[in-house]
């Protein structure tokens, strides 16, 4: 067992990790590689991550549970700039604001239920295990269907024409 103290230390490196890296990744989509399908890689990553945390055994060092909730940060928290970035470059100017007011919508209401579902697991199952194996696993599934999707996406870049038309 860890102490509350110290485990709480180690996954508040969680959002330390992904608040900083939010511009690196930004700055990643902006020169290297899509945004659409750095997310879709970031999904995955997601559920690497997060696979690796279900795995967590009293054996491991501090040092790499910090390492391992440090990456997993990265991804699980860092990925939103992106996303916003992405949502207001694929609609009409006019759009923007209903586009990532929805989509902020949605995401703000999986961060809500998704710790209550994590819980329902745990309490379930009297296991952390099959918790992050659950929300890695819907992590991965959503990066596959990024990944597949992508090449659907459609930009508009005529600001006269309308959203949906």
């Amino acid at each position: 067992e860890m102490p509350l103290v110290l485990a709480g230390l180690i996954f508040s490196s969680m959002q330390v990790t992904g608040m900083t890296t939010r511009i690196f990744l930004g700055w990643i989509s902006d020169h290297f590689i899509s945004a659409i399908r750095l997310l879709g890689i970031i999904g995955l990553l997601i559920a690497i991550t997060l696979m690796a945390l279900a795995f967590i055994k009293p054996t491991w060092s501090i040092t790499t549970i910090f390492v391992f909730a440090g990456l997993t940060g990265i991804f699980v928290t860092g990925w939103s700039g992106v996303y916003l970035a992405e949502i207001a470059r694929v609609v009409t100017p006019e759009h923007v604001a209903i586009a990532t007011g929805g989509t902020v919508f949605f995401s703000f209401f999986g961060a809500a239920i998704g710790p209550s579902i994590f819980s329902l697991i745990v309490a379930a199952t009297n296991n952390y295990t099959p918790a992050f194996i659950a929300i890695g696993t819907a992590a991965g599934l959503v990066g596959v269907l990024v990944l597949r999707c992508q090449r659907h996406t459609t930009i508009y870049t005529d600001h006269n024409q309308h959203f949906g038309n």
